[in-house]
């Protein structure tokens, strides 16, 4: 063997893994394992911004459901009021008829109306509430059977029942009182109607009197005196020669 190959069989023996070079001569050794990494080193600087590419094409989706409607919005404030139209329309139709109204109450049964357009001359009552003299007519008016007229005085009350009984007289003199008187058939004595005597204190002014009065019988009802101070006289004129009025008269009505 040449001394070369002396030299390479004589070279150390080394552990494992391990590299030595003898006279320029490398040998290798079995490779360790990797090692660990190494922490990540700072980040460099950002680089340029590239070019804007170009526009892709414009989609064509579905259009979504219409939305929930919003909340109303607060009112506007009132607009200013628009020019007066054109002239009244035309009249329109009539109407239908109503329906009837309730019927109305009864009117009288029985009316009667007598006065005297004569100037007149009434005795005074012999004693105060007796029947002095009567006043007579010589018009009337009788709708009905109830009552009836019979001159110069006497009013005929046919028919039991209600009256609604109205008088008026028109004396010169004053302090005068006048008052009905009711003469039954039968035999009861002519007596007063109650309430329905009526005065004045003033001469040449006309007065009247009134009364609502039950008949239970017929009978005769006139109109009289029943004070003491005289003679009175109706008169038919005013103040003596002024146009002719009524000197006294009398409505009565049945009602009921």
């Amino acid at each position: 063997m040449n001394k070369f190959n002396d030299e390479l069989i004589k070279t150390p023996k080394l552990a494992d893994d391990k590299e030595v070079s003898i006279s320029g001569i490398h040998h290798h050794g079995k490779r360790g394992p990797t090692g660990p990494t190494g922490p990540t080193g700072p980040t460099g600087p950002t680089g340029p911004t590239g070019p804007t590419g170009p526009m892709g094409i414009p989609g064509f989706g579905v259009t979504g459901p219409t939305g929930p409607t919003g909340p109303t919005g607060p009112t506007g404030a009132t607009g200013a009021i628009g020019p007066t139209g054109p002239g009244a329309g035309a009249t329109g139709p009539t109407g239908p008829t109503g329906p009837s109204g309730p019927t109305g109450p009864a009117g009288p049964e029985s009316v009667a109306y007598v006065a005297s357009t004569e100037e007149q001359t009434v005795a005074p009552a012999t004693a105060l509430g007796v029947p002095g003299g009567a006043v007579t007519f010589n018009y009337s008016v009788i709708n009905g059977t109830a009552v009836t007229f019979t001159t110069p005085s006497s009013i005929n009350i046919n028919e039991p029942g209600f009256y609604n009984i109205s008088w008026e007289v028109f004396p010169v003199e004053g302090n005068t009182a006048f008052a009905l008187f009711f003469d039954p058939v039968g035999g009861a004595p002519i007596a007063m109607v109650p309430a329905s005597n009526y005065g004045s204190g003033s001469g040449n002014q006309p007065y009247q009197g009134q009364v609502i009065f039950q008949f239970t019988s017929a009978g005769v009802l006139t109109l009289n005196r029943i004070d003491t101070t005289g003679t009175v006289i109706l008169q038919n004129q005013v103040g003596g020669s002024g146009p002719a009025v009524i000197s006294a008269s009398i409505v009565i009505e049945k009602v009921g």
